[in-house]
């Protein structure tokens, strides 16, 4: 616990803290440092919170963040900040944790640095992050997306966390990752295709809505270039061959892909709750999807 003082430093975590994490409380003042969660060994069960009377600032040395949390094992309890972070990078930096559960909440004031890639709150290459985040910020972007759409009278597009891509969750996407046809010597058309399951009843579901720039393309093997050989409609998932490129008979055709899933919101109104959290929390936004 840091309490009613005022220093100069870091508050670094290598080993384990438990139950009640770190606490920056009561005109607590950090200098020149910041909150360090970071090893392979780390393991925090309480969180880390900073209360509406205290300010971190990390400006100098090897400290510009004001809470970072990296290469930890295990994270638990989440990140609640109340008071004043100010940084020369970002303001709060999850990253590289196997485990994180709780969520980033801000009531406070979050100040980053300069730059594309500072930002306020960052989360990056975390394994299972759960609770979410949590601003007033968020939600107010959530509210305004919300009503835009007329709750469920628009649909859009929409990152399936757990299935976005032609490739395997921990490999890279290849042009060899799905089949999608077979040529024929005429057919200039294919529908980008992605296969679930294998020996019982595979199902092959119509991929509608690639990632532009994402699709890569070959056959028989052979990666084919974007704009020379073929083009591939985003909004149709349709992959184009131009003359001279049209596959052979017999030629296996192939394809990787990122793509988003065409959805609605299957709700006309959201259920805000301002009691759990300072900053507000959504618990739940059923989606549903649609046709392209």
């Amino acid at each position: 616990m840091v309490s009613a003082v005022t220093f100069s430093g870091a508050v670094k975590n290598t080993g384990t803290i438990s139950p009640n994490g770190i606490v920056v409380q009561s005109r607590a003042f950090i200098s020149h440092g910041g909150i360090i969660d970071s090893g392979s060994t780390a393991v925090i069960s309480g969180g880390i919170k900073v209360d509406g009377s205290s300010k971190i600032v990390a400006s100098g040395g090897s400290t510009l963040t004001a809470i970072a949390v990296e290469g930890a094992a295990t994270f638990a309890g989440g990140i609640s900040n109340a008071g004043i972070l100010s940084a020369a990078h970002s303001g709060i930096l999850v990253s590289a944790v196997t485990d994180f559960a709780g969520g980033v909440t801000n009531s406070g004031r979050i100040v980053a640095g300069l730059g594309s890639t500072y930002t306020a709150i960052a989360v990056e290459s975390v394994g299972n992050f759960t609770g979410g985040i949590k601003t007033f910020d968020a939600l107010s972007q959530v509210v305004s997306f919300f009503e835009e759409r007329r709750g469920r009278l628009y649909g859009f597009r929409w990152r399936d966390r757990l299935d976005h891509s032609s490739a395997a969750p921990d490999a890279g996407l290849s042009a060899s990752d799905q089949a999608i046809g077979t040529g024929d010597g005429v057919a200039a058309a294919f529908q980008l295709m992605k296969t679930y399951g294998g020996a019982f009843s595979p199902y092959q579901r119509p991929i509608a809505k690639p990632v532009a720039g994402s699709v890569a393309v070959a056959v028989d093997g052979v990666v084919q270039s974007e704009g020379t050989a073929f083009t591939v409609d985003t909004t149709t998932g349709i992959v184009t061959f131009l003359a001279g490129h049209i596959p052979a008979t017999g030629a296996a055709v192939t394809a990787g892909f990122l793509f988003d899933v065409p959805v609605r919101f299957d709700t006309d109104y959201l259920e805000v709750d301002l009691s759990a959290f300072a900053a507000g929390a959504i618990p739940k936004i059923p989606l549903i999807e649609i046709r392209p």
